[in-house]
């Protein structure tokens, strides 16, 4: 039989709030001693107290997982599209959130996915213009708290990104120190953001 909150009080000595507050880490937990928050974390460890996340989640309306959104033919072919969610798997892993990922086509069905999951963070891997436009107003729509990997800030939605400009005026003016003078930008078509920050910054540096 499951080991329950009230079993964890009653080996503890104390109620079952300040059990609940110590278990998931609530801010409210401080407010107890810290010889209580002990006894009730050894109570829950020699009960073998498995926190619950999916009633958690039920009662507080939050599931502490992240929905990760991407096109996932970029995922299967691009290396850096790895390494950043093997980031974010290691972060989510450390505060402890699971992640989801979900693909980038039909939003308001994958919207409507993560709002059934009780999910309220995502993260946007997708460089496509229209999909996270897309998305910022779904996400605004729902009060769902977004994040962008890679290009641009979308309105209040932000974005985590490497500095294009002034790496691309770096490269170019380390070049220029050792000499070379006829130096070339191999620059794809401006359709992304990124882009257009590094021929800004080569031609600056």
């Amino acid at each position: 039989m499951a080991v329950t909150l009230k079993d964890v009080a009653r080996l503890a000595g104390t109620d079952i709030t300040s059990v609940s507050n110590t278990l998931r880490q609530s801010p409210r937990a401080a407010e107890l001693r810290p010889e209580t928050r002990e006894r009730i974390l050894e109570a829950a460890r020699r009960l073998g107290y498995r926190r619950n996340a999916f009633a958690a989640s039920m009662r507080t309306g939050e599931n502490k997982t992240v929905a990760v959104i991407s096109s996932y033919e970029n995922l299967a072919i691009n290396i850096n599209a790895h390494k950043v969610l093997s980031g974010i798997l290691q972060e989510a892993s450390e505060l402890k959130y699971g992640i989801k990922i979900y693909p980038d086509r039909e939003l308001p069905k994958r919207i409507d996915e993560i709002l059934g999951e009780q999910i309220r963070h995502v993260i946007c891997m997708s460089v496509e213009q229209p999909e996270r436009l897309e998305l910022a107003l779904l996400c605004r729509m729902n009060q769902l708290r977004l994040a962008y990997v890679s290009e641009a800030a979308q309105d209040e939605f932000p974005a985590v990104n490497i500095d294009n400009y002034n790496i691309a005026g770096k490269v170019a003016h380390c070049l220029a120190e050792h000499g070379h003078r006829r130096i070339a930008l191999l620059c794809p078509p401006h359709r992304y953001h990124y882009i257009v920050r590094r021929h800004d910054g080569f031609l600056a540096g």
